[in-house]
């Protein structure tokens, strides 16, 4: 694998920075071993050697190996280069510390020396010291984001002979002397405090404005950690129907499921397996990073108000939703943590019981190895109510049938064969080697699988999904929009569903200046919602503009994304065509002659507000206004999943959600899949409204 340029610039720069003293330093040595003519510059090194020698290679030592801990994807393919650098860095970082203290005051000074200049040797190389020190001590207690920020001051201390070689350089090209004792002082004190100042410059930035490092290298073109697609979100794979709550048919789950977003496990060779049965005692929480963070978002989580729950996103996910988090707190209560079923320092399982009810849930914390430690992956799945870590477990049998119904299901139905036939035939050879022999329960089993596709095939609609109570035999669902074929009573159940929900419409409104407002989170299928999406739109028809917010839509049936846009056409527009693999046939989506209620038409102008959340058709509704330049887009670019996908039951615990179709806009003979639908607006999904309705107000005036 190659490391991004950007990768190396950081440390790349740091180097260059320590080559001038480097460079010195070592024609110092040369010196001292090769007899050269002693003056007063060097007298005080000939008379004591001991301390100059120490001191040079442990700087450079310090410097060079320290600038290599700056490359995140560097350390990522060198699992145990962090460790191993730091056994040497930190001895490396002492010596050349408490070396300088002593040569600083027992070396006589050397002309151009003073009083200030001691003064500062002795401050800063004390400061090195207490860092390196600290940072010891926090490595020990498992503190790994104090470690790394005092490492982090040490070595902005250990660089300064590198940036006084800068601060020196205007004063000689001006002046074109050597400074004076004070000009001196001053100008050596520059370089450690521009260094000391940098680096506190870069402690807060993270803690104010933190930076998932794996975030980062999966948005742009560096190679994302295996499994990795959309980190630092709550994700819940809903299993609802399958376990008796609100939502009652497989096209709901599968539907659900495209929220899900994945990271992989830990390395094999990391895992270290802990099991804790559930008891009256609430078990410990390992004292890892990836046990630090459970810690803190079950205390977070579980606390009365929302101080703490913004803490802790601060601290460790700061791009998760915090109405979203009190939201979710509300319906359960909170949780009890009754087991944790394995842990690693990057990765912790564990069970949790809600407050409010017996219902449990298995969930899972991943964070990377790198600092600061940020959570990329949250995943809570619904178990049922009052089930055991014994309930889950799987043998090896049923995992081998499992893992080859799933192979054999992406070659059968996968829209890309290539990319089916290559990520079935790792599959196969995972399994055949023994990968997955440790997962030892249907859920954990079920993740290993899910995050193994996502790094295969990169679609955000492929999943497997787990169900402690069997699956029903008529669990398998036709592709989205294809069939919508109910039983009466399965119609009834849904009607239900979607009337408690209002079809998806969350809200309706005319806001300032006549300007219509509809915020929508589902297309939901219009054999049920049609009226109330006729209604929704009806109701905002004799508005001057029209603002459409999806920023919290996910998807749902392309049948319903024509019909919502056929209101806002004059005239029968294409908008869309589906393809599907296993028929080879195309469907075209239109807009449809007539429909029920009143038109906004085609005429006004239309706004649609999206997010990173904005998913699957949400983002087909945004592409095919953006291309038929109906709309403007105004928010962040969405999440990047285009291919519908259907579910298929493997055996009674386990179903697949395989991508099988591929939209191809009319327009651009392509689609969003992996890029997501870019805004021709792009601010914060917060701004989104208040920016669209400021435009309004601009095109309004004279």
């Amino acid at each position: 694998m190659r490391s991004n340029r950007s990768d190396w610039l950081i440390p790349g720069a740091l180097i260059a920075l320590s080559l001038v003293p480097a460079i010195a330093g070592t024609a110092r040595l040369a010196q001292l071993a090769g007899g050269a003519s002693i003056s007063p510059e060097n007298a005080r090194f000939f008379a004591a050697p001991v301390p100059v020698l120490l001191h040079i290679p442990a700087v450079i030592l310090f410097s060079m190996l320290g600038a290599f801990q700056f490359s995140p994807g560097f350390r990522r393919r060198r699992n145990g280069w962090h460790r191993a650098a730091g056994r040497i860095l930190i001895p490396c970082g002492l010596v050349a510390a408490l070396s300088g203290l002593w040569m600083t005051c027992v070396y006589p000074w050397p002309p151009g020396d003073g009083q200030p200049l001691y003064v500062e040797r002795l401050v800063f190389g004390s400061a090195m010291v207490l860092s390196i020190v600290l940072s010891v001590l926090a490595i020990r207690r498992r503190d790994f984001v104090s470690h790394g920020q005092w490492m982090l001051r040490a070595y902005a201390i250990g660089l300064g002979a590198g940036t006084q070689v800068l601060t020196h350089l205007p004063w000689f090209l001006l002046v074109g002397a050597k400074p004076g004792e004070r000009p001196r002082a001053m100008l050596m004190g520059a370089g450690w405090v521009i260094n000391v100042v940098v680096a506190e410059w870069i402690i807060r930035r993270r803690r104010a404005h933190p930076v998932a490092v794996m975030a980062t290298a999966v948005s742009r073109e560096s190679e994302p950690p295996r499994g990795v697609r959309q980190p630092s979100r709550f994700h819940v794979f809903c299993l609802a129907p399958l376990l008796g709550a609100a939502v009652t048919t497989p096209q709901a789950a599968a539907q659900a499921s495209t929220h899900v977003r994945v990271v992989a496990s830990a390395p094999p060779a990391a895992r270290l397996t802990t099991r804790v049965r559930a008891s009256e005692v609430e078990p410990a929480i390992p004292r890892t990073p990836a046990g630090d963070a459970l810690r803190a978002w079950i205390e977070a989580f579980n606390s009365a108000d929302a101080v703490r729950p913004g803490a802790y996103a601060r601290r460790y996910e700061p791009e998760v939703v915090i109405g979203d988090e009190l939201a979710f707190r509300e319906q359960t209560g909170g949780f009890d943590l009754l087991a944790i079923e394995r842990s690693t320092l990057r990765h912790v399982a564990f069970i949790v019981r809600e407050r409010r009810s017996p219902m449990t849930a298995y969930g899972v914390i991943v964070v990377p190895a790198v600092d600061p430690v940020r959570v990329t992956a949250r995943r809570v799945q619904p178990l049922g109510p009052n089930i055991t870590a014994a309930a889950l477990r799987l043998d090896a049998a049923t995992q081998a049938r499992t893992l080859a119904t799933v192979a054999a299901l992406l070659d059968t139905f996968y829209v890309s064969p290539d990319v089916a036939t290559r990520a079935a035939d790792v599959l196969r050879a995972r399994g055949a080697r023994g990968a997955y022999r440790e997962y030892a329960n249907g859920v954990s089993f079920a993740m290993r699988l899910d995050d193994d596709m996502a790094e295969l095939t990169r679609d955000k609609h492929l999943h497997v999904l787990y169900s402690v109570r069997p699956l029903p035999p008529d669990a398998s669902t036709a592709i989205k929009g294809t069939s919508s074929t109910r039983s009466p009573d399965d119609a009834r159940r849904e009607q239900a569903r979607m009337d408690g929900m209002n079809c998806g419409f969350t809200k309706v409104e005319v806001l300032a200046g006549n300007v219509g407002y509809v915020k929508y989170d589902l297309f939901a299928d219009p054999e049920v919602c049609r009226a109330t999406a006729s209604a929704a739109m009806t109701f905002v028809a004799g508005t001057r503009a029209l603002i459409l917010d999806l920023r919290d839509n996910g998807g749902g049936e392309p049948a319903m994304v024509s019909y919502i846009a056929s209101y806002l056409f004059d005239a029968r527009t294409h908008l869309n065509d589906l393809w599907t693999r296993r028929t080879g046939t195309t469907k075209e989506f239109w807009t449809r002659d007539s429909v029920p209620g009143r038109r906004f038409g085609g005429a006004k102008p239309v706004y649609v507000l999206t997010s990173s959340r904005t998913f699957s058709g949400g983002e087909e509704f945004t592409y095919d206004l953006q291309q038929l330049k109906r709309a403007t887009i105004v928010g962040e670019t969405t999440g990047g999943g285009a291919h519908p996908m259907s579910s298929h039951r493997i055996n009674e615990h386990f179903m697949i959600t395989v991508p099988l179709a591929r939209p191809v806009n009319p327009v651009t003979h392509t689609n969003w899949e992996g890029v997501g639908v870019k805004p021709d607006v792009k601010v914060p999904a917060g701004n989104a409204l208040a920016t669209a309705q400021q435009r309004l107000r601009l095109q309004q005036m004279p």
